[in-house]
């Protein structure tokens, strides 16, 4: 996942996975990349791009997420003095975030 803030990276299969975030405690180091660029100055196989970001491993619990899901459903449901784990307006609010990504993917398509 990429946004403007950060990079996400999940691998399921190997239960990790990375974020890579601007930091931006370094923006003295980021301006001064900038007036070396705009000098000729900069070289791209010189520079510590460690300095530049914040890198998080991560791990991944051993649980398959829809079936915990699921799990976490039917508690609900079995239990009617425990309030579920998402609520209605949470579900309704991803359902309707899955179809604008679906829609979007259907109006971007790549095969073109």
């Amino acid at each position: 996942v990429f946004s403007r803030q950060a990079y996400l990276s999940l691998d399921y299969f190997k239960k990790t996975g990375t974020i890579i975030k601007a930091d931006t405690d370094n923006i003295d180091l980021i301006n001064k990349i900038r007036q070396l660029k705009q000098s000729g100055k900069f070289s791209l196989l010189k520079t510590d791009w460690t300095k530049l970001v914040h890198y998080e491993k991560i791990q991944i619990d051993n649980n398959e997420p829809l079936k915990v899901e699921q799990q976490a459903f039917l508690k609900a449901v079995a239990d009617k003095s425990k309030l579920p784990e998402v609520s209605a307006e949470e579900g309704l609010a991803a359902m309707e975030c899955a179809q604008e990504i679906l829609a979007s993917i259907r109006r971007h398509r790549w095969d073109r």
